[in-house]
C-alpha cells in the first residue's frame, strides 16, 4: 500500500468515526433548530390536523427566540477585544501594543465580529459553532499574504475531532470540514484531478464521498507530532537551548572522566550539557480530498489547527454503554416546555372554532314571524322580537320561546396551563421575563427585578465563558501566525484603542531577520467591556463635567475631539489646545495667540488661586463657626447640669428641713407631754399628802373612831398614793 493510500484509509477511517460521535449531537441540535423555527410538532401528529379531512389547528406561538435573541445581543453589545501581553525574548509593552493594533487592524478588515457571534449564536442554538482563522493573497499584484477571520455559518459542514478534552479545542488533533459540490464545479475546481469518473468500484471504496450528482471534497487538519530533545547548553554566550536536530551533525556523549557527565559534539567543538528533556514537536497539515486522492496538500505553520470551536454546555453521559459526550444548547431542556404550551393555545384556538354560530334554538314556525330580525338578530340589536305560538302536541300547551344557547370554552383554565408551561420554559432556560424587556407580575419591587437579571445572567453565563476561551485561543492562532504571515517588512492597516484605522510600518532586523515592530514572544487575553462607542459617550460625559471647572480650558480640545464634529471640529479643537500640548503635538501657533493663550492661561491660574484662597478662608470660618457651636453646646450642656445638680441638692436640703422640723415637733411634743404629766403626778402626790393630813386630824378629832375605820383609811390613802406615783411615772397616752 502506498503513502498516499495508508494516509487516504486514514482519513477515511476518522471521517466515519468522527460521524459517529458527532450522530446523536447533531441529531439533536437539528432537533433545537426545528423548535426555534416554530415547528415543535410531532410530524405525525402534524399530518393528521392538517389533513384536510379533519383540518384541526395546528399552532406555533414563538416563545423561544427572544431568549435565544437576548443571549446574542448581550454578547453583540459588549464585543470582546483580543489584548496581547508580553512575555519576553525581546518583547515589551511596545511590541505587545503594535501586535494589538495589527490584530484589531485582522479583525476590522474580516469583519471578525460578525465570525465570532455567529459561532456564538449556533453554539446557543444547536450546542455547537465554529469560526476559523485563514490565510490569503493581499489584493492586488502582491505575494504578500494576510490573515482573515473567516465565519463559517452552517456548523454541520464541521466535524470537529470528538477525543479533544479541552472546551476551546486547542488539544484537537484532526478536524474535517466538508463540501458537497456538483460534479461540473468539482471539475472545474480541480482540474488536475485524477479520479473524473466516480465508478460503482469508487463509490464502493469511499461510499459517503461521492453521488451520481454530486461530489464531497473534504479539507482534513491533521496535528503530526514528533519527539524532540531539548539541550540546554553552557558555550561561549552563556547557557542557551537548542534543539538538537537544530545544529547540524550534533550528537550526544558521555562525557570523560573529569568531564561533564554529557557532551554535545557539534564540528565546531564539544560544549557541555546541562540540562536536557524530550519536547514535542507539533506540525499541522491541511489535506484536500475527495475520499479516492490527495488533491493538495498545505502545511500550516502554526501548532494549531485554526478552527476553534464555540461549544455549549458539556456533560458526559452513560446510558449502558459507556460515557459519552452531550453538548447541551441554550433551549435544550426548553423544547417539552415549549411543545406544551403550543398545544394549550392550539386547545385553546380550537375551543373557540368550535363555540356555536347559532345562539337561539326553537320550534319549528315559531320564526315566521320578524324572519328578517331573526336573521340578523347577532349583528343589529333590535327593539324586540316576534315568535309564532305553536302548541305541544296536546294541542293545550303553548311551546316554550326560543333560547339562546350559552356555551363558555374553557379559556381560562386553558390559560393558566399557557402560562404554566411558558414558566416551565424561563426555568428550563434559566432566563426570566425581566431580562427579555417584559415585567413580572410578581416582581414589584426593583430589588425583585434586579434579582431577576441577575439569576439570568448567571443561568446562561456558562455559554458567555465557554465563548470566551474560544476567542481566547483564536487570539493565540493568530498572534502565533504573525512571525509567520508579517515576516517582510511592509505597510499593515492597523486599528487602535479609539477604533481609528491607520496604516503601520514594519522593518527587519537585518543581523536576525525579524521583525523589530512585534519581535519577541506573546500571549492573549481577552478583555470585556462596553463598546467604543459607549466608552466615548461616557469620555464626553467626563469631559463636559471638567469643562465646568477652573482646568476646563485644558480638556477644551479635547471635548470637541470627542464629539466627533469631523474636519470643522478637529480645526476648532486645534485652536483651543493649550499652547503646552500644542508645542508638544508639533502644531505651529502664532506668536501673538500664543500669548494671548497664555495670558488667558495665567489669568486661569490667578483666578484659580484666588478661588484656592478664598475656599481656604470659607473652610476657616465654617471651622471657627463649628468651634463656637461646639463651645456654646458645651457650655449649654454645662449650665444644664449645674441647674440639675443645684435643684437635686435643693431637693434633699427641703427634705432635711422637712426631717429637722418633724423630729423636733416631735420631741418639744413629747416634752410638753413629759411635763404636763409631772405636773399632774406632783399635784396629786399633793393632794394626797393634804388628804392623809386632814384624815389624820379628822382621826384625832374623833379620838380614834375605831381601829378598823383606821385600818380601811390608811389602806385606801395608800391606794391613791400608789395610784398617783404610777400616773407621775408614766407619760400619758397620745404624748
Amino acid at each position: 500500500m502506498s503513502q498516499d493510500e495508508e494516509l487516504l484509509k486514514r482519513i477515511r477511517d476518522n471521517f466515519t468515526r468522527y460521524q459517529d460521535a458527532w450522530r446523536e449531537i447533531r441529531a439533536e441540535g437539528k432537533k433545537d433548530m426545528k423548535y426555534i423555527s416554530g415547528d415543535p410538532w410531532d410530524e405525525k401528529e402534524r399530518a393528521e390536523r392538517e389533513d384536510p379531512a379533519v383540518n384541526r389547528p395546528c399552532l406555533t406561538m414563538d416563545e423561544l427566540s427572544q431568549y435565544i435573541n437576548q443571549l446574542n445581543n448581550s454578547v453583540r453589545q459588549n464585543p470582546r477585544a483580543i489584548k496581547v501581553l508580553p512575555l519576553g525574548e525581546g518583547a515589551n509593552d511596545k511590541t505587545a501594543q503594535f501586535r494589538q493594533d495589527m490584530i484589531r487592524g485582522i479583525e476590522y478588515k474580516s469583519n471578525a465580529q460578525s465570525a465570532y457571534t455567529c459561532a456564538f449564536e449556533n453554539a446557543a442554538q444547536r450546542s455547537y459553532g465554529f469560526f476559523r482563522i485563514s490565510k490569503v493573497y493581499v489584493q492586488g499584484k502582491s505575494f504578500n499574504q494576510e490573515l482573515k477571520v473567516t465565519r463559517i455559518p452552517n456548523p454541520d459542514v464541521v466535524y470537529f475531532d470528538p477525543d479533544c478534552k479541552e472546551i476551546d479545542g486547542s488539544d484537537a488533533q484532526g478536524c474535517f470540514v466538508v463540501d458537497n459540490i456538483l460534479k461540473e464545479k468539482y471539475l472545474q475546481d480541480w482540474p488536475h484531478a485524477e479520479v473524473k469518473d466516480f465508478t460503482a468500484e469508487a463509490k464502493a471504496q469511499a461510499p459517503e464521498w461521492s453521488t451520481d450528482t454530486h461530489v464531497q471534497v473534504a479539507e482534513y487538519w491533521e496535528v503530526k507530532t514528533e519527539k524532540r530533545t531539548l539541550l540546554e547548553i553552557n558555550g561561549p554566550a552563556g547557557k542557551t537551548n537548542y534543539y538538537l536536530d537544530e545544529i547540524e551533525g550534533g550528537k550526544i556523549e558521555k562525557g570523560a572522566k573529569g568531564e561533564p557527565s554529557y557532551l554535545l559534539i557539534p564540528p565546531t567543538g564539544r560544549f557541555e550539557i546541562t540540562n536536557q528533556r524530550d519536547a514535542d514537536k507539533k506540525t499541522v497539515v491541511q489535506y484536500f480530498t475527495n475520499g479516492l486522492e490527495i488533491l493538495d496538500t498545505v502545511e500550516w505553520e502554526g501548532q494549531w489547527i485554526p478552527i476553534i470551536p464555540v461549544l455549549g454546555k458539556e456533560m458526559y453521559l452513560d446510558s449502558g454503554g459507556g460515557s459519552k459526550r452531550v453538548l447541551m444548547s441554550l433551549i435544550r431542556l426548553g423544547r417539552d416546555p415549549y411543545m406544551l404550551y403550543c398545544y394549550y393555545r392550539t386547545c385553546q384556538a380550537e375551543l373557540v372554532s368550535m363555540t356555536p354560530k347559532t345562539p337561539y334554538i326553537g320550534y319549528a314556525g315559531q320564526f315566521d314571524i320578524d324572519k328578517e330580525n331573526w336573521k340578523h338578530v347577532n349583528k343589529l340589536p333590535t327593539a324586540y322580537l316576534q315568535v309564532n305560538p305553536i302548541l305541544d302536541v296536546t294541542g293545550q300547551n303553548v311551546l316554550p320561546l326560543p333560547q339562546r344557547q350559552s356555551y363558555e370554552p374553557q379559556i381560562q383554565t386553558l390559560e393558566i396551563g399557557a402560562e404554566a408551561a411558558k414558566r416551565a420554559i424561563q426555568s428550563a432556560i434559566g432566563m426570566f421575563n425581566t431580562s427579555v424587556g417584559r415585567a413580572d407580575t410578581k416582581a414589584t419591587s426593583g430589588v425583585a427585578v434586579k434579582a431577576l437579571d441577575q439569576q439570568s445572567d448567571q443561568g446562561t453565563f456558562h455559554f458567555i465563558d465557554n465563548y470566551d476561551m474560544a476567542l481566547k485561543h483564536g487570539g493565540r492562532i493568530i498572534n502565533e501566525m504573525i512571525d509567520f504571515v508579517y515576516d517582510t517588512a511592509r505597510q499593515v492597516g492597523m486599528v487602535g484603542e479609539d477604533g481609528k484605522y491607520f496604516v503601520g510600518q514594519t522593518t527587519i532586523d537585518h543581523e536576525t531577520g525579524a521583525v523589530v515592530e512585534h519581535n519577541g514572544d506573546h500571549d492573549v487575553t481577552i478583555s470585556t467591556g462596553p463598546s467604543y462607542q459607549s466608552q466615548r459617550d461616557e469620555v464626553n460625559e467626563f469631559l463636559q463635567s471638567l469643562a465646568n471647572t477652573p482646568q476646563g480650558a485644558l480638556v477644551m480640545d479635547l471635548l470637541v475631539k470627542s464629539r466627533n464634529l469631523g474636519p470643522f471640529g478637529d480645526k476648532i479643537a486645534e485652536r483651543l489646545t493649550p499652547p503646552q500640548f500644542a508645542s508638544q503635538n508639533g502644531q505651529d501657533i502664532p506668536p501673538a495667540i500664543a500669548q494671548k493663550l497664555q495670558q488667558a492661561n495665567q489669568q486661569i491660574q490667578d483666578a484659580h488661586q484666588l478661588i484656592q484662597i478664598g475656599q481656604k478662608h470659607i473652610e476657616q470660618l465654617q471651622q471657627e463657626k463649628a468651634n463656637r457651636v461646639l463651645e456654646n453646646q458645651t457650655t449649654l450642656a454645662k449650665a444644664k447640669m449645674d441647674n440639675e445638680t443645684k435643684i437635686t441638692i435643693a431637693e434633699i436640703t427641703t427634705k432635711a428641713q422637712i426631717e429637722q422640723v418633724r423630729a423636733k415637733l416631735e420631741n418639744d411634743m413629747w416634752n410638753q407631754l413629759h411635763g404636763d404629766a409631772h405636773d399632774a403626778a406632783t399635784q396629786a402626790v399633793d393632794q394626797t399628802h393634804e388628804a392623809n393630813l386632814q384624815a389624820s386630824d379628822q382621826a384625832h378629832e374623833v379620838g380614834m373612831q375605831g381601829a378598823d375605820q383606821e385600818h380601811e383609811a390608811e389602806q385606801n390613802a395608800q391606794a391613791q398614793s400608789a395610784t398617783a406615783e404610777q400616773a407621775a411615772s408614766q407619760p400619758q397616752a397620745g404624748a
